[in-house]
């Protein structure tokens, strides 16, 4: 029975001595390399990451735009080209102003974006716009405008502009809205502009007062011109309630937009 016990302790002992052996050279080698490996494999994330951050953010006068995509209007082979930038781009500029982290600005751009403005200006294979493309144009803006509206607080778009403004409290003046938006007109003459920059715009001596306007002898798609009267629809249609000013700035109206997929430029 003694012999039995010793010989047990024994074994435990030699197991136990077998496991506390030193490390061979080759197995320490082969632990630093994967050890360098997975450092380098970090170290190329972490940098890969901070690129994102180091690129170029558009100063706020760039940013006075409607989206994910800032574009600038130039006047070139007698039609309007468009500088785009990608939508990450575009969240950093944004993240600025808003003062906000760029990656919720970013999810929430991807979240709150409205095909109803997400649309390239003027579009491809346009046409000269005629008063049914107009009008049907309007019908889709004003049918937008009433979805938002019975949406309430839970509208993408009345959040967007209490983000931008930091305004706990706006009046939404939908009925104003929808009626300057079945007021729209075709400027086919050029007597409200040369429509050389711009295809759509708001005219008037004063916000209460103003009209849109939309360039009648420009090819454009069904789709843009249906952005475009939107972009104009809503300019002017979240008011602040306490004394003063009631009406935004182009600026903050612009970064709402934005939010909500406008690529429209404002300059």
């Amino acid at each position: 029975m003694v012999l039995v016990r010793a010989v047990s302790v024994s074994r435990r002992t030699s197991n136990l001595h077998r496991k506390t052996q030193p490390r061979t050279t080759a197995y320490r080698n082969k632990r630093k390399l994967t050890s360098s490996k997975a450092l380098a494999c970090k170290t190329n994330k972490r940098n890969k990451s901070e690129k994102w951050f180091k690129q170029e953010i558009p100063t706020a006068r760039q940013v006075q735009v409607h989206s994910k995509e800032l574009a600038s209007a130039v006047v070139a082979t007698g039609k309007l080209e468009f500088k785009t930038y990608d939508d990450w781009t575009v969240a950093l500029g944004v993240s600025k102003l808003v003062n906000q982290p760029v990656a919720a600005v970013y999810t929430i751009m991807k979240y709150w974006e409205k095909p109803i403005l997400k649309a390239a200006v003027p579009g491809v294979g346009g046409r000269i716009p005629d008063m049914a493309m107009l009008n049907a144009a309007k019908s889709a803006v004003i049918r937008f405008l009433e979805a938002e509206e019975e949406k309430q607080a839970e509208s993408h778009l009345v959040q967007a502009f209490h983000l931008v403004t930091g305004e706990t409290r706006l009046h939404f003046a939908w009925e104003d809205a929808k009626r300057r938006i079945r007021r729209a007109k075709l400027d086919c003459d050029r007597k409200i502009d040369s429509w050389e920059r711009c295809l759509a715009m708001q005219s008037g001596p004063t916000n209460a007062s103003s009209e849109i306007y939309v360039c009648g002898t420009r090819r454009i798609t069904l789709r843009a011109m249906t952005s475009l009267i939107c972009h104009e629809g809503l300019h002017n249609l979240a008011r602040r309630t306490r004394p003063g000013n009631p009406y935004l700035s182009e600026e903050l109206e612009h970064l709402a937009m934005a939010l909500l997929g406008d690529p429209q430029l404002s300059e």
